[in-house]
């Protein structure tokens, strides 16, 4: 705390110790607050210091976090890996106390296997009665129990258990779990009585076969306590159960997972499953890796011979730790090496089943790898999704691949472009939504090539993926842009924006100018058309309130600046129309005219298409039209005036030696020819305004 009080500003020091006392009473500081103070004042006072504090500890912690924020990053990466590491420690340490329990029924059923050879048959026989007498018994407490074409199903475990919701933790309901020797069967209570659940009576709601099934140790952390799950591989779903005690939770958690190898041992030995087994002396002889030197019975002898490669008969047990521990790639490769023997090796293709089963469990872990979850982060780009998609095209899965890498890209730019604020200048913001976007669409492209480069029936799919992505972007782009309150001159320098960084994406052979084009094109021509109604309206307006009079800037710097501005616009003759100082032959509408004009035309000349030629210079012309036609007009009205007609007929010149041969310079420059009607409206208003 002495680093905190040291950030603290002096005056807020010793009211922070106050405050910060680890036995402060708030009641009895607003009292003493109340009775030392004189009257509003001294309390107002007191209440802007304590809101001052909370103010100056906001920044400090705010400050804090930022410090230290690199450190809550790296530390949550060594939480990541130690929680990996004690994941495998705790799987080594099962391995070992299945190990140690089989060496240890290996030599006591070896001391007591005279003994027991006697009543062998008889207990046999009894115990297969007794397995019979107490399935027919759940049958008839079962509702809807499951007909099983596996008549050596037996009974292992049984109890009660709660199911809790996967989200929040809560309880469901109270179910009954009854652990075969080959799957796990979920009942509910069916009885009823005085409207409360009577046990004795259970209703069937669905059963896992156990070589599908996966159980997690959860740990007690917060409300959950004395949970376990169990997944299915096959179903793709994940069911949490609360016991009652935690001596309960460790036997189920023990029966569950040595009845689970037990049966995966008899499958791939070929052995019925006749024995047994019970929480209190479990056999796991099918699991004894000294077997073959021990066993001498002619079943162990042919399920030894049927099993010709150790890594096969591991295969199964091997692709689930690997998929647990996420080592992807030695999955692969083993599923590789699986399908390669299989092809070989037609007597083997009993556990081809197997193999399939684990195969859709990675494909669907990748799957979700490349999946889009609201809490994931977008930050790591393109290169991200490789390792997942470079798999699953090694697992034949690459039309699979293709679609959810595209997917995660277009949420991954869709997230990058919310992120950007539209604040300030509206180019500035197009500006960054363009470099995010087309950034984004090359660097995905790039990507596509290396991990698509061999199969080019996805490149289709890559194209309509773009084409998809640079409709929505044009939307977004359009909705911030071609607005009626948008000025001309910012519409352009958007669209030279977006049309430049088109230009600079064309990877992989794909030109998007000419589709960003086409969905630009409807937008610009209606800003034109508008725009050009708008300055013809400007310029009536003006022409309407026209006196003839020269503009009398005020200033000799006034006047300078005009003609700064005016050569800004590249009239550069815009000197010898100016006198006595301050005083320009221009009139007022002839310099708004012109700013008009050439703002226009340098706005269209931005946006300019192939397909808005005709448009353009259509929009041009009338423009020009309307202010030539009223100066010529002006001329033969004021003719009686010679002095009203010489300044009109300095500013006809004016337009017609310096404006219009500047517009058709800029128009020339970008149509690659001259615009004869243009050259045909200025000579024409020469002639006119020269009789």
């Amino acid at each position: 705390m002495e680093t905190f009080y040291e950030q603290m500003p002096k005056l807020s020091n010793a009211l922070a110790k106050t405050i910060g006392h680890r036995n402060f009473d708030p009641e009895k500081y607003v009292k003493s607050v109340s009775t030392q103070s004189d009257g509003d004042k001294d309390l107002e006072e007191e209440k802007l210091r304590v809101q001052s504090l909370g103010e100056d500890t906001a920044q400090i912690l705010k400050k804090q976090v930022y410090k230290y924020y690199q450190q809550f990053i790296d530390t949550a990466k060594e939480i990541s890996y130690v929680e990996g590491e004690m994941f495998q420690l705790q799987h080594i340490l099962t391995e070992q106390k299945n190990l140690m329990k089989v060496m240890t029924d290996i030599y006591s059923v070896k001391d007591d296997e005279k003994k027991e050879d006697n009543g062998s048959k008889r207990s046999e026989s009894t115990s297969r009665e007794d397995r019979k007498r107490v399935m027919s018994s759940l049958r008839d407490r079962v509702e809807g129990f499951p007909d099983s074409p596996n008549s050596s199903r037996f009974l292992v475990y049984d109890n009660d258990v709660k199911e809790l919701e996967l989200e929040n933790f809560s309880e469901i309901r109270k179910v009954h779990l009854f652990l075969f020797n080959d799957s796990l069967m979920i009942t509910t209570w069916a009885g009823m009585r005085r409207g409360q659940l009577v046990p004795g009576k259970y209703k069937f709601q669905q059963i896992l076969d156990l070589k599908d099934l996966a159980v997690i140790n959860v740990r007690d952390l917060g409300p959950v306590k004395k949970s376990f799950k169990v997944m299915s591989f096959l179903l793709s779903d994940t069911v949490m159960f609360q016991c009652e005690t935690t001596k309960e939770k460790r036997q189920w958690l023990e029966i569950l997972d040595e009845t689970k190898n037990k049966f995966l041992a008899d499958q791939e030995a070929g052995l019925d499953n006749d024995v047994p087994l019970s929480p209190v002396s479990p056999t796991l002889s099918a699991l004894n890796p000294f077997e073959t030197e021990f066993s001498t019975s002619p079943k162990h002898e042919s399920a030894a011979t049927s099993v010709n490669e150790i890594w096969l008969a591991d295969m199964p047990e091997d692709l689930d730790v690997y998929i647990a521990q996420r080592y992807f790639e030695d999955a692969v490769d083993l599923i590789k090496k699986a399908e390669e023997y299989f092809a070989t090796n037609p007597s083997a293709k009993d556990m081809e089943n197997d193999l399939k089963v684990r195969k859709a469990q990675l494909v669907a872990v990748l799957v979700k790898e490349l999946g889009t979850a609201p809490d994931r982060s977008h930050r790591g780009g393109p290169t991200a999704a490789r390792r997942p998609v470079a798999l699953l095209t090694k697992l034949g899965e690459s039309t699979k691949a293709c679609q959810l890498f595209l997917s995660n890209r277009s949420n991954a730019v869709s997230y990058a472009l919310r992120q950007i604020r539209a604040e300030g200048y509206l180019g500035l913001y197009i500006t960054k939504l363009c470099n995010v976007f087309f950034t984004g669409l090359k660097d995905t492209m790039v990507e596509f090539e290396l991990a698509f480069s061999n199969y080019h029936g996805c490149y289709s799919k890559l194209v309509v993926w773009s084409n998809m992505e640079i409709k929505g972007f044009v939307d977004l782009v359009a909705q911030q842009v071609f607005t009626r309150r948008a000025d001309i001159a910012e519409i352009a320098d958007c669209t030279s924006t977006i049309l430049s960084q088109c230009k600079a994406t064309n990877i992989a052979g794909m030109d998007f100018e000419y589709t960003v084009s086409s969905l630009l094109l409807p937008d610009i021509e209606t800003s034109m058309k508008d725009h050009r109604c708008k300055v013809i309206d400007a310029v009536k307006l003006r022409s309407s309130e026209e006196l003839w009079r020269p503009t009398n800037c005020g200033t000799p710097q006034m006047l300078l600046k005009l003609q700064e501005e005016m050569e800004g616009y590249g009239i550069a003759n815009i000197y010898q129309y100016s006198y006595n100082e301050c005083f320009c032959h221009l009139t007022n509408s002839t310099l708004s005219f012109t700013r008009a004009l050439v703002v226009h035309v340098d706005s269209v000349v931005k946006m300019y298409l192939p397909e808005l030629k005709v448009p353009m210079l259509d929009g041009i012309e009338a423009i020009a039209k309307c202010y030539t036609e009223f100066i010529a007009g002006c001329l033969v009205s004021e003719k009686e005036r010679p002095d009203k007609a010489k300044l009109i007929k300095r500013n006809a010149m004016f337009v017609a030696e310096s404006l219009l041969p500047l517009i058709e310079t800029k128009i020339q420059r970008c149509i690659l020819q001259l615009p004869k009607q243009l050259a045909d409206l200025r000579i024409e208003f020469i002639k006119r305004t020269s009789d």
